[in-house]
């Protein structure tokens, strides 16, 4: 098998078709984007959602009650609880970061709770697409360097931010995922007569045969 299937193969169905509106330059960024959530959508939903979600949401609103080894200690204990599942050693690893970098203005729980969620399905989403294709993308020269690519993973991954918000918030409702949708689309979904219909249309465009011809 040729090393660009195995890496197309490697990523899952879903992210390997936002991967492939990547690299082919005819996708709009809104196709890729919806192509993401609809994947997050999937994956989180096939995998039993952040398993521990709700124990780790609780270390995060209690870490002023105890010493940030203390918490981290109960972060590591959440992860061995739960088998080592990878979407929860991600969610550690943001919650972790999460208390070392809180400041002086401290959210209120709810707020907390939030936006861990929010970056833990970010961090999903680099998991999963980002961190595994961007360097592929640049050997494909889809971008320049990393620092194009970078550039262009922000554009995206702000243009999301909004669904993202959303679908963490059902994530807060049911950590299992085990009813989650992603999204409304942002771009129409095509359908298989549509595609067929655009098809003929430039076979008609690109011929002398009148159309009523066309076989």
């Amino acid at each position: 098998m040729p090393e660009g299937d195995r890496f197309e193969r490697s990523l899952g169905a879903g992210w390997r078709s936002a991967f492939r509106y990547a690299a082919g330059e005819v996708a709009s960024e809104q196709e890729i984007e919806d192509k993401l959530m609809g994947s997050l959508a999937k994956t989180l939903r096939e995998n039993g959602g952040v398993p521990g979600h709700d124990a780790i949401a609780r270390t995060i609103v209690g870490a002023d009650e105890a010493s940030l080894m203390e918490s981290f200690r109960a972060l590591d204990g959440i992860v061995r609880d739960q088998g080592g599942h990878r979407h929860t050693k991600i969610a550690v690893d943001i919650a972790k970061s999460f208390l070392v970098q809180q400041g002086v203005s401290v959210p209120s729980p709810d707020q907390m709770v939030r936006q861990f969620s929010v970056s833990t399905c970010e961090a999903l989403i680099e998991h999963y697409f980002f961190a595994r294709v961007n360097q592929r993308l640049i050997a494909k020269g889809r971008f320049a360097d990393q620092n194009e690519a970078r550039q262009w993973q922000g554009r995206v991954e702000q243009a999301m931010r909004p669904r993202i918000e959303r679908l963490a918030g059902q994530l807060v409702q049911d950590a299992s995922a085990a009813s989650l949708r992603a999204p409304e689309r942002v771009t129409k979904k095509v359908s298989t007569s549509e595609l067929l219909a655009e098809d003929l249309g430039a076979i008609r465009e690109g011929s002398s045969i009148p159309s009523g011809q066309v076989k």
